[in-house]
């Protein structure tokens, strides 16, 4: 019976969670007009469309365009406003927070899920910005990572698969060369 209410309780905070999420997004699109960061961004996933392959994140020389790789497919369905150039991101951002639902499945008791997944589902203002309203380049792809290299470890540890440890070189190198706020999370695990 308590699980059952438990149940019910977790769905009705994850859908509060999403509405507070799309309306964030929805402020931001309709009152913030893209940043410098974002139309760069945008910038750069035409260039990549159009077949020129950029390495560096223009205007930051120690950045990987990641973003822009992912963003890339979907330029040409993408007009030139803030909806556009923040839609996918928030798509990351939204993925970022059933990532660390898993990741907390994983690592916290059964008895502390609850309250433990309160401080994800509602998360510091900074936070809940980053992820569904203000995207700045290369911070939605580093709290992507964030919850994607404990889980690869986590399944690494329990079946010693070197196909995961493969995985886990190409992701922790992905997250040095996206952003270098990534180095303490790659070092922790390695």
């Amino acid at each position: 019976m308590f699980k059952k209410y438990n149940s019910l309780i977790f769905l009705s905070l994850l859908i509060v969670a999403l509405g507070v999420r799309c309306y964030f997004f929805s402020v931001s699109v309709s009152n913030i007009p893209t940043t410098t960061d974002e139309a760069l961004a945008m910038l750069i996933a035409k260039d990549i469309n159009q077949g020129n392959f950029s390495l560096l994140f223009w205007g930051a020389p120690y950045q990987f365009p990641t973003e822009s790789y992912i963003i890339a497919p979907f330029i040409s369905f993408l007009s030139n406003d803030a909806f556009s150039a923040r839609i996918v991101l928030a798509v990351l951002g939204a993925m970022g927070l059933i990532g660390f639902l898993i990741l907390m499945q994983k690592f916290v008791s059964k008895k502390s899920f609850l309250f433990a997944s309160l401080l994800v589902l509602f998360p510091a203002a900074y936070i809940l910005t980053l992820q569904s309203a203000y995207f700045i380049p290369e911070y939605t792809f580093s709290m992507t990572i964030s919850w994607i290299l404990p889980l690869l470890f986590y399944q690494f540890n329990r079946t010693q698969n070197l196909i995961v440890l493969f995985l886990i070189g190409i992701v922790a190198g992905f997250a040095l060369s996206t952003h270098l706020l990534s180095l303490p999370l790659v070092a922790t695990l390695s």
